[in-house]
């Protein structure tokens, strides 16, 4: 048998208006301009790993009522990922950057809280120097004020590690080609 195409292919959801989101299905890549993404992921267009989360997002819009939700398949292989979940993955970004900061003669406490600031420096200088750069990047939020819906544990008052749903899995895109099957989802 030989190599699966992808080591990793899963559905993604993008939340988004509904240009945007016809945009995505003709073929175009979709960067976040949002001034937060310095604290996110950085550049790059976003997804969820759930449907629920898209819809939760497009509720905050304040153009609510002109929103669509994308549906995809997103297939990487793990050199194309830099994964923002597994903790020696942040202290390798964390020590990148600092020796990236010393060369180029920067401030690493410009970056020190930014991660999404700190991997679009690391993807500049990895182009700057003729290197292959990563292709998307992988991070867990915790939203406070996400409602908890659990069945058995009272997710403020617990004190110790479990299950909840205050934490999203999110995308951040920065090559189209890992996506495919974009379509509009109903």
């Amino acid at each position: 048998m030989g190599e699966p195409e992808y080591s990793h292919a899963e559905v993604v959801y993008h939340a988004n208006t509904e240009e945007n989101v016809e945009k995505f299905i003709g073929g175009s890549l979709i960067i976040s301009q949002h001034p937060n993404d310095d604290y996110w992921l950085g550049e790059g267009m976003y997804f969820w790993d759930n449907k629920d989360n898209a819809v939760f997002w497009n509720k905050r819009r304040r153009d609510s009522e002109h929103t669509a939700i994308a549906k995809s398949q997103l297939a990487y292989h793990d050199s194309d990922i830099i994964d923002m979940v597994d903790t020696s993955a942040i202290f390798k970004l964390r020590k990148q950057i600092q020796k990236i900061c010393n060369i180029l003669g920067l401030k690493f406490s410009q970056y020190k809280h930014k991660p999404g600031a700190s991997l679009d420096l690391l993807a500049r200088y990895l182009k700057m120097n003729n290197r292959e750069t990563f292709k998307l990047v992988r991070g867990a939020a915790h939203y406070d004020r996400q409602p908890t819906y659990s069945i058995t544990v009272d997710d403020d008052n617990i004190g110790r590690s479990h299950l909840t749903g205050k934490v999203k899995l999110m995308y951040c895109v920065r090559d189209d080609s890992l996506l495919s099957l974009r379509q509009v989802d109903e």
